[in-house]
């Protein structure tokens, strides 16, 4: 969300700092650690929303407790996590872009190891990008992006920084050509920001 207020900021829009809205980043693993922060700022009356990944389900009890108290839940969707989102919703020239971002983050040699362990051995870096070439990246190929790019303890962009950058030059630049239902969670953060009540 950083990397994107900041995109937006040098298109003209106004900060969400300026709408008097602080970012917390809870850390991801556990499902529930963010309602436990969310609850400690509603309990000191703060205004207070969760942007969750949705590949790992919070304890519903939990969430509808942080909901109930006046909390705000917005999660991506299908049970995806963030990479999936990027890889699933963006465009085929950003898509290609993040595959460029990772590589220059994580090298070319880890990248396509991931995407060949991922898809078992029917994908690799050179197939994805002729594919990209040829006529589209398809729906599979896209969910194995998604997955190969947060491999555990090795994530392509599992880092507040990397991430920022990502949502920043890439993501943020793409969102006219983007899936609407993803622009439309983006926008649901972005006017909760501004709305201040």
């Amino acid at each position: 969300m950083r990397g994107l207020d900041q995109f937006q900021t040098s298109e003209g829009e106004e900060s969400i700092s300026a709408c008097g809205v602080a970012l917390v980043d809870c850390g991801g693993g556990d499902a529930d650690r963010c309602f436990s922060r969310g609850a400690a700022f509603r309990a000191l009356g703060y205004r207070t929303a969760i942007l969750r990944d949705d590949d790992k389900e919070p304890t519903e009890a939990i969430e509808e407790a942080f909901v109930a108290d006046g909390g705000t839940v917005i999660a991506w969707r299908d049970g995806r996590a963030l990479e999936d989102e990027l890889f699933l919703s963006l465009s085929d020239e950003a898509v290609g872009q993040l595959i460029d971002r990772a590589i220059e983050l994580q090298g070319e040699d880890l990248v396509n190891e991931h995407i060949k362990s991922v898809s078992r051995g029917t994908k690799d870096l050179a197939a994805i990008r002729a594919e990209l070439k040829r006529n589209g990246i398809s729906a599979k190929s896209r969910t194995i992006l998604g997955e190969a790019s947060r491999t555990r303890r090795a994530g392509w962009f599992k880092s507040v920084s990397w991430m920022e950058g990502v949502a920043r030059d890439i993501v943020g630049p793409d969102l006219d050509d983007a899936d609407p239902d993803f622009v439309a969670l983006i926008d649901e953060v972005f006017e909760w920001a501004s709305d201040g009540g």
